[in-house]
């Protein structure tokens, strides 16, 4: 009845598990408590981490139901606690010999390698692809292909992976099985599962390290992956490809599974970069930059990586890993920063320029400056918003370690609204490794006069911010443009402001001021779309000089052509100044 001892065992204990449909949450409440709990290896915590695993075993074929799992809200991704199966699987190895005889023998049980009918070398030899020809396991990334068409595409997606992550990269491949797969090649099972993929911790070689096998999933169909078929199939290997890389050579620490994904994930981008399954998870880091690094949990943070390659070249990215061989992770990454950038940067430095970068995503994109494929990035999150009603603006912040905090204050300017946008990065990189929980409070003030203490922010607004301790550096943006000294430095190509655009905010009759090329009539035509690209306003208006800013510009009060406030969304403008044009996008908020 049964193909092997794992599947038996499994169909026992799948009533078992649904008892224990309550613990969805225990994987979270174990990465909670790892870090703050003295005796993190308490029953509880074994018991947790035990039940979720076999949960997470016994789904396939009709039993998979990743929603109930893993907590996926209505296919949204953003909602996902984990993409694949790593972090639970290294709780349970790292641990392995706190658990009771039993549950070791069970977890054995578990861990025996699938049993398929068939597999193939990879092209480059590299790799040994296990798979069924038929049944619940069978691959189906593209369903007008047949099976062994479907294998032969990731047999090559693996190959490009080992071409990237060993030989342009240069990490070292990871450590031989001693041929339990039937020879001494990488293997890779195919088989229906609940996770995109999991690289399974098999033998530990040394300290830290171990030997490992590596399981994706056969179809990707389901709703809650973000990317299907073969794009899904290409940026699993190349992430679990790199797991068994660190397990196998580096090392593993429970306390940093963030540096693990966050390494993996960007990996999915540097070897098929069109694939951007990474999109799906960026809404974790874009809605809480406030939260120190560690609480993470890595799939959100690829970008780091890609900002780092991007100041620093390739180099860095496996640089860190050597460092982290002996260190915390968050010690690693200082530790190459401060190496490549010759002693000129840090954490804390390149965390402030990775704010800025961060905060030019989606409308507020720069063509040609920071993250390439900013665009297709979501918006950062504003902490707080406040209306600058007096000559002084006090506000208390109470910030975690390496982390990015961003302030709207609304202030008063000629006939509109402005915008000073503050990111205080709090870069201290000794609380994050000794109590990442313990939180500095900070006074920040904004202030239309000067004091002891308070540096210019742009026209006449100055700041002041005050700690126990010297770990911030500030960042500030007028009008979405970042201010270098006391100027604004403009881009390449304008922005329009205030953006987000809010009707609760107005005052002095304010005004949206959108870019547009000047011509000696003096007036263009403007056209706003809902980002359904329905036409809410159209109409003729003056060009004038902003007399703040020298930038011609032409104004719209934010109503549609019926004179009505607009829904809150995303809208789309587009300026046609005697056949130049200039287009983006604007937030509106309809409080």
């Amino acid at each position: 009845m049964y193909k092997n001892k794992r599947d038996c065992f499994i169909s026992v204990l799948f009533m078992y598990f649904v008892l224990f449909c309550g613990l969805g949450n225990g994987l979270l409440w174990a990465q909670q408590n790892f870090r703050s709990q003295e005796n993190f290896r308490s029953q509880r915590f074994l018991d947790s981490i035990y039940n979720k695993y076999i949960s997470e075993k016994s789904y396939s074929g009709k039993q998979k139901n990743h929603s109930a799992t893993y907590g996926v809200f209505e296919g949204n991704p953003d909602f996902v606690d984990h993409k694949c199966g790593f972090p639970l699987t290294g709780l349970i190895h790292s641990n392995f010999k706190y658990f009771s005889s039993q549950q070791q023998k069970n977890l054995k049980i578990l861990d025996d390698r699938p049993k398929l009918d068939t597999s193939i070398l990879s092209p480059s030899g590299h790799f040994r692809i296990h798979y069924d020809n038929s049944g619940v396991n069978k691959p189906q990334y593209d369903a007008s292909l047949s099976v062994q068409e479907n294998v032969n595409q990731v047999a090559l997606a693996l190959d490009s992976a080992y071409s990237f992550e060993v030989n342009f990269l240069g990490f070292p491949p990871p450590p031989i099985d001693s041929m339990r797969g039937g020879d001494n090649a990488y293997d890779i099972y195919i088989e229906d599962m609940g996770d995109y993929g999991n690289t399974s911790f098999e033998n530990e070689i040394a300290p830290g390290k171990w030997n490992s096998y590596m399981s994706i999933d056969n179809d990707f169909k389901e709703v809650y992956y973000y990317t299907h078929g073969f794009d899904a199939a290409r940026v699993t290997v190349a992430h679990e490809f790199n797991h068994a890389i660190q397990i196998g050579n580096y090392n593993y620490r429970d306390s940093d599974v963030f540096f693990h994904e966050l390494t993996s994930t960007s990996m999915e981008e540097f070897v098929f970069n069109t694939s951007n399954d990474y999109y799906g998870y960026l809404r974790n880091y874009f809605n809480a930059p406030e939260k120190t690094f560690t609480e993470h949990n890595g799939y959100d943070l690829a970008i780091w990586n890609i900002y780092l390659k991007q100041i620093y070249g390739f180099p860095i990215i496996k640089r860190q890993w050597e460092f982290y061989i002996n260190n915390p992770a968050l010690s690693a990454i200082n530790s190459s920063i401060v190496e490549a950038s010759n002693g000129t940067s840090s954490f804390k430095t390149d965390l402030n320029t990775f704010g800025i970068w961060t905060f030019y995503t989606d409308y507020r994109t720069v063509s040609g400056k920071y993250f390439p494929e900013a665009i297709n990035y979501p918006p950062i999150k504003i902490a707080s918003s406040s209306t600058f009603s007096s000559t002084s603006f006090p506000l208390q912040i109470s910030s975690q370690p390496l982390s990015n905090y961003f302030i709207d204050i609304f202030v008063p300017g000629n006939n509109r609204t402005d915008t000073i946008t503050t990111k205080i990065t709090d870069g201290d990189l000794a609380r994050a490794l000794e109590n990442p929980g313990n939180n500095l409070l900070a006074s920040f003030t904004l202030s239309s006069d000067s004091t002891d203490g308070s540096r210019k922010v742009v026209n006449n607004y100055f700041a002041q911010l005050s700690s126990s301790r010297d770990v911030f550096l500030e960042s500030y943006f007028f009008n979405n443009q970042i201010v270098q000294g006391n100027k604004v430095e403009y881009a390449e190509i304008d922005v329009p402001y205030p953006n987000p655009f809010n009707y609760k905010n107005a005052m002095n009759n304010n005004q949206l001021s959108l870019p547009v090329s000047y011509n000696e009539m003096k007036n263009a035509d403007v056209y706003i779309y809902s980002s359904g690209m329905n036409l809410v306003y159209s109409g003729n208006r003056n060009i004038f000089a902003d007399p703040l800013t020298n930038k011609f510009i032409i104004t719209w009060n934010g109503m549609d052509s019926s004179g009505k406030k607009l829904p809150t969304g995303v809208y789309i403008y587009i300026t046609n100044s005697n056949g130049n044009l200039k287009k983006g996008k604007i937030v509106i908020k309809n409080e």
